[in-house]
């Protein structure tokens, strides 16, 4: 585990049957682009395109706005 990933998980509360040191993290999908990064990788294991965007949080943003308004 990197320095970073030491620092994002000192003082984390470890899940049932998790380690301590164990990085929450898939690495490569942290960051600005980490959803379009997620949504590419899916999208080349064969997911539909209207699944992907339910993955991401479509259902929730529709939601959202019906409750608040855009």
């Amino acid at each position: 585990m990197d320095d970073r990933g030491r620092r994002d998980v000192q003082g984390r509360v470890a899940g049932a049957g998790e380690r301590g040191d164990t990085f929450p993290f898939v690495p490569d999908l942290r960051g600005v682009d980490q959803f379009r990064e997620l949504a590419r990788l899916l999208a080349g294991r064969g997911f539909t395109s209207r699944r992907i965007e339910k993955i991401l949080g479509l259902n929730f943003h529709a939601y959202a706005e019906t409750v608040w308004g855009s």
